[in-house]
């Protein structure tokens, strides 16, 4: 999910946290110009993403998906910084085509999301949104041919390991500068921490008890 959308919709949020979607961090603006000018640009928008959807669901995403995917536009610091931030950071090994232009038809979905099922375990980038409408139009075919063909669906988790590009030779030509140690000590150390399971907080207030 987007921040900015988030913001707009949050009984949308509310909905899907509550029926048990996985619901990750998709950055605030999805503006590429200024996530990847510089790495702390691309964790502030992932923090104030994080706080709308915490302050909805009460649960802090830890999957992080870049827009435009991480090829050609991470680095080793983006990749490095944000796992020792506590993320996950998910790509794609299938692509449903449905963004390559606006309208794309569903029987180009279709195709397209099913076109490589070979894999054991496939990841399908689709979008949602405006201009999106003949994604949802074609999810149903798609869900039957890969139950057809022995798939089951589940949600993407924290424990699973993840679908990453590699770092391309175009994303390392950038030559960002790296956060100095004060800024990592600052923001990212201490980041980890807020995805640990602590112990239950009771509260007793007379006869009435909160976990």
């Amino acid at each position: 999910m987007l921040g900015e959308q988030v913001k707009q919709y949050p009984e949308m949020i509310n909905r899907m946290s509550e029926e048990g979607h996985v619901i990750g961090n998709h950055s605030f603006n999805h503006n590429y110009k200024e996530l990847y000018q510089a790495f702390p640009i691309f964790w502030n928008q992932i923090k104030e993403t994080e706080e709308e959807i915490r302050e909805i669901t009460g649960v802090r995403p830890q999957l992080v998906r870049a827009p435009g995917g991480t090829a050609g536009h991470f680095d080793h610091t983006y990749f490095t910084l944000l796992k020792q931030g506590g993320y996950i950071v998910t790509d794609w090994n299938v692509d449903s085509g449905d963004s390559k232009r606006r309208g794309v038809p569903a029987a180009d979905i279709l195709r397209e999301a099913t076109a490589n099922m070979k894999s054991n375990s496939i990841v399908l980038l689709m979008h949602d949104g405006s201009g999106h409408g003949e994604t949802v139009k074609a999810l149903p075919d798609i869900i039957a041919k890969y139950r057809a063909h022995g798939y089951q669906f589940a949600s993407l988790s924290p424990d699973m390991a993840p679908v990453q590009f590699k770092v391309t030779a175009k994303a390392e030509s950038l030559h960002r500068s790296a956060p100095d140690a004060n800024w990592v000590r600052s923001h990212i150390s201490m980041n980890t921490a807020l995805f640990e399971q602590g112990l239950p907080l009771m509260l007793e207030v007379g006869p009435i008890e909160l976990r």
